[in-house]
């Protein structure tokens, strides 16, 4: 299968858990592309002026996963730029990725699967397998692990 992995990483943590993943699922026998969600400026306050510089389509693709960070409890606004701009995501199963640097999932994990959910929903897409990363989490490691399986055991 060809998998593209989507992600937008700002300081390297997500990226470094979707290597992982790339690797596992190479191992499995899958061809894997790492492409990055990029925008013009992380920094902008002013959320509804970020463009991306880099918005990779996912119909070149047999199976997409997205992953990115929480920013302020929320996806990142680059993360919903993307979902906002593609067009080819009607009928695709979107194993989402996320992490964050707080140590507990209700502290911004799981309103901001919850809202990726909602607008890659309404995209058409379905998100079958979700898992989070909490960085600042003792368990960070297992957390890792657990993601790599789950999501590589889907999509096997």
């Amino acid at each position: 299968m060809n998998i593209g992995i989507l992600v937008h990483s700002k300081t390297g943590n997500t990226l470094s858990v979707v290597k992982l993943l790339e690797d596992r699922l190479r191992k499995n026998g899958h061809t894997v592309s790492i492409e990055r969600i990029v925008p013009d400026n992380e920094d902008q306050p002013d959320k509804s002026k970020i463009k991306l510089v880099s918005a990779p389509s996912a119909s070149g693709f047999d199976s997409v996963v997205l992953a990115g960070p929480v920013h302020g409890f929320s996806p990142t606004a680059a993360i919903v730029r993307w979902i906002e701009g593609s067009d080819d995501l009607n009928g695709k199963n979107i194993p989402l990725v996320i992490t964050q640097q707080l140590p507990f999932p209700w502290m911004g994990g799981n309103g901001t699967v919850r809202k990726i959910t909602a607008l890659l929903e309404k995209k058409g897409a379905k998100v079958p397998v979700t898992s989070i990363v909490n960085w600042g989490s003792g368990k960070r490691q297992m957390l890792i692990d657990d993601t790599v399986n789950k999501v590589s055991e889907y999509l096997k």
